[in-house]
């Protein structure tokens, strides 16, 4: 597939799916951990897999016209920036100055900068500088990092749902934790209360709510 928005993937610790994305720079995607602990990049193309390492977890970004592949080992972060998924072999290991936890998430913001979260930090790659400056924070463990249509970020962890003011802060959209799916500025995010399954509807990137919907429940067969 070509062109389309630059999206991110992420594999959570323990996570057993490959899953895997499209963008206009090819097609890749991340492999669940071997039973060394080593890490791979999946190119659907080819059916080849790539080793970028060994960690607890990993995060792949599509920018405009770079990949970027985060690892997270031993509490700190490596990153290797390159054109095109096929020069992630050769390219090397940029150790990042600020440590990682258990978690880590990557998303290409609305500027082109590469945005990750990892440990209940958000940080982004300035780069000019080449430094990483610290954007703000989060409770719980990163499970997801998307954009919207609009350029709106949005950091879905365990403990809820964050979104990214254009003023460049973070702050807390929903105080819950479920599935994201994001469509346009269209975003869902679905939670299973008790042994229901609600639903929350937002039409402008998370800004405002339009209340909770039963989607299914056991009465509902």
């Amino acid at each position: 597939a070509g062109g389309g928005r630059a999206q991110s993937i992420t594999e959570p610790p323990g996570s057993e799916p490959v899953v895997a994305v499209a963008a206009g720079v090819g097609q890749a995607g991340l492999s669940p951990r071997d039973e060394s602990g080593s890490l791979f990049v999946s190119m659907l193309s080819g059916r080849s897999k790539i080793r970028i390492g060994s960690g607890q977890a990993a995060a792949l970004a599509f920018g405009p016209g770079q990949v970027a592949v985060l690892r997270a080992e031993g509490g700190w972060l490596a990153l290797r920036v390159v054109t095109t998924t096929l020069d992630l072999a050769a390219a090397p290991d940029v150790s990042v100055d600020w440590p990682a936890g258990g978690d880590l998430v990557a998303r290409y913001g609305p500027e082109g900068w590469l945005y990750a979260g990892s440990g209940g930090h958000i940080w982004r790659l300035n780069p000019f500088s080449r430094l990483w400056e610290p954007q703000g924070g989060y409770a719980g463990s990163a499970q997801q990092l998307v954009r919207t249509a609009s350029g709106v970020l949005l950091l879905n962890s365990t403990a809820g749902l964050y979104r990214r003011a254009p003023d460049g802060g973070w702050q807390i959209a929903r105080p819950l934790s479920g599935s994201l799916a994001v469509r346009g500025d269209e975003v869902a995010l679905a939670w299973l209360q008790g042994n229901t399954w609600r639903i929350a509807l937002s039409a402008d990137a998370g800004a405002g709510w339009l209340g909770d919907e039963v989607v299914w429940s056991p009465g509902q067969g």
